[in-house]
């Protein structure tokens, strides 16, 4: 996506300070309109700069809005469903942008008790996180996505998660820590310091994704995937037993990425569905026409399908010669990226 969620985010960011500009038009100078249509100039050069760089220099560009008779209303369900499934996932974050919602609401009465300063940040921060969904859904649905990314709602996490902050500091502002002031300052702040410092050790691994994230091995695989198979022979990408998101990061790396400077993208195919594949859809697929199938994962549908052991919790390339398929490499998984369901990556 690049800069389009920033954009997004910062013009969310701007629409929130003019909602809280009007909430308190009676306290605000007559300078604080042209001060916020100031505070646009410096972001807007460097938007068109960065996609004056993404145009030339990254393949395939940013993303577009299709025209509206290809928007894909067909899997606007499925894109409902996993946008809401992510959203169970991350009960955290999302609780706490229902309760900055419901709280911004309650600011935009005239009778409201906050002070003008914790009103506006709720203001704003509601108008930032929901606005954030609302345009990640859109996107999915308009979007010059695969229809796979569309069906995964494909780096939703990633992208409303830069609306964390904003509310995090909106729900401290609204919360009622007046009594604060009446403890003792330095012992007070101390124990603050202390319980925080612990529970960021203790919580590493639920913020620190990066630690038990499969993208680093996927890559490394790509890497070996693309040494391995010749520039001029073709590859399929297949995930049967995952969501799709193996293939997606193979297919960046081996199709959207030039194996070296001069060198056309690959012939790069994908197979794969955000429920997986199930033995009756296997026993649909076809590769005639792949000379590499790279697996995400084997199983005993893939054994079927290949007429070769292909394991669980290994990953495996088959070169395509005298009509069947023989393991050229294979490499052991060590993280779960399964549906969901019990079952082991």
């Amino acid at each position: 996506m690049t800069t389009r969620p920033n954009a997004a985010q910062f013009g969310l960011l701007m629409l929130g300070c003019a909602i809280v500009a009007w909430r308190h038009r009676d306290l605000m100078r007559s300078a604080a309109w042209p001060s916020l249509m100031i505070a646009v100039v410096l972001p807007a050069c460097l938007l068109l700069g960065w996609s004056s760089y993404t145009a030339s220099q990254i393949p395939g560009g940013e993303y577009h809005i299709m025209p509206l008779a290809a928007w894909r209303w067909s899997l606007l369900p499925q894109i409902l469903h996993s946008i809401f499934r992510i959203m169970v996932a991350k009960t955290g974050l999302f609780a706490l942008i229902v309760f900055i919602g419901i709280r911004a609401v309650l600011a935009l009465c005239a009778r409201d008790t906050l002070a003008p300063s914790a009103r506006g940040v709720a203001i704003v921060a509601a108008v930032v996180s929901a606005g954030m969904i609302g345009f990640l859904t859109f996107t999915y649905l308009a979007a010059s996505f695969s229809a796979e990314e569309a069906v995964a709602a494909a780096s939703f996490w990633r992208y409303l998660g830069e609306a964390g902050p904003a509310v995090m500091v909106a729900v401290l502002a609204v919360l009622p820590l007046g009594w604060l002031k009446r403890m003792p300052p330095r012992p007070t702040a101390a124990v603050l310091l202390g319980v925080t410092l612990m529970l960021a050790l203790a919580t590493v691994r639920l913020y620190r994704t990066d630690l038990t994230s499969p993208v680093p091995w996927l890559h490394a695989v790509a890497r070996s995937v693309d040494v391995q198979v010749p520039p001029s022979a073709s590859l399929t990408l297949l995930d049967m037993t995952g969501d799709g998101f193996p293939v997606l990061i193979q297919n960046y790396d081996l199709a959207l990425s030039a194996r070296a400077p001069g060198l056309p993208p690959r012939t790069v195919s994908r197979q794969a569905d955000v429920t997986g594949i199930s033995g009756a859809k296997a026993a649909q697929l076809r590769f005639d026409d792949a000379d590499y199938v790279w697996l995400s994962e084997g199983n005993a549908d893939a054994t079927s399908l290949f007429g070769t052991a292909l394991h669980r919790k290994c990953s495996y390339l088959l070169r395509h010669e005298a009509r069947r398929f023989n393991t050229v490499a294979r490499w052991p998984i060590g993280y779960t990226w399964s549906l969901g369901d019990g079952r082991l990556g």
